[in-house]
């Protein structure tokens, strides 16, 4: 929202002192910049030349490495990636209407994707408490495991779509 953009700008200089942030949205958040509407945002191009460029060797290799931990079952890792997917669907779900967003089914998919990012070879499942709560029930692209807690590892039985959503670059 507005006054939430405008709160958290405001932490950036204080004191008197400047400050300066950046709003780093995804392709499907773009309607929220609509909300902004009398504040000054320009594009900046060389952040999103930054964010288009491809990453140092050192860091890919360190990302490389995180994610084959959570793909090999890393159980803290497994454990947060697991927070976050169903952290990211409980808040965007609250916001579809904001961001015109009418199928859950769409949401998901975008969730999805997201944890394919963070390492998992498939998404993260959620209790069926959660799911029921979430409103997700019978949603396709939803993985529901029947306890109470978090759902699986970043693992997937061997011959069911392994593929490799990471960027590798050539050496």
């Amino acid at each position: 929202s507005r006054e939430q953009y405008v709160h958290r700008l405001g932490r950036t200089g204080r004191a008197g002192a400047e400050g300066k942030g950046w709003l780093i949205l995804g392709p499907f958040e773009q309607l929220f910049v609509d909300e902004l509407r009398g504040i000054d945002i320009t594009k900046d191009e060389s952040l999103t030349a930054i964010m288009n460029k491809s990453v140092l060797d050192e860091t890919d290799d360190q990302m490389q490495e995180m994610l084959e931990r959570v793909q090999n079952g890393d159980k803290k890792l497994v454990k947060a990636g697991e927070a976050s997917y169903s952290a990211f669907l409980g808040y965007y779900l609250a916001q579809m209407k904001r961001m015109r967003m009418r199928r859950k089914e769409d949401l998901v998919s975008i969730a999805n994707e997201l944890s394919g990012a963070m390492g998992f070879r498939s998404a993260p499942s959620l209790p069926k408490n959660l799911v029921g709560k979430m409103g997700l029930k019978g949603v396709q692209g939803i993985n529901v495991s029947s306890g109470t807690s978090g759902g699986g590892s970043g693992r997937r039985p061997q011959g069911q779509g392994n593929e490799d959503r990471r960027r590798r670059k050539p050496r």
